[in-house]
C-alpha cells in the first residue's frame, strides 16, 4: 500500500513538474520568437524607409 502512494505521489510530481517546464519553455521559446521577429521587422523597415527617402531627397548618408 505504501509503495502505491509512493508511486502515485512521485507521478503526479513528475507529471506537474514537466508541465511546468512544458509551458515554461513554449513561452520562453515564443516569447523571444516573437521578440526577434519584431526587432527585425522594425530593423527592416526603418532601414528600408530611411533609404528610400534618401533616395528621393537626392543625398545619401551611406
Amino acid at each position: 500500500m505504501e509503495n502505491l502512494v509512493f508511486l502515485s505521489l512521485s507521478l503526479s510530481l513528475f507529471l506537474s513538474l514537466s508541465l511546468f517546464f512544458f509551458f515554461f519553455f513554449f513561452f520562453f521559446f515564443f516569447f523571444f520568437f516573437f521578440f526577434f521577429c519584431f526587432l527585425f521587422f522594425f530593423w527592416f523597415c526603418f532601414f528600408k524607409g530611411c533609404q528610400r527617402v534618401e533616395g528621393l531627397s537626392g543625398t545619401k548618408f551611406l
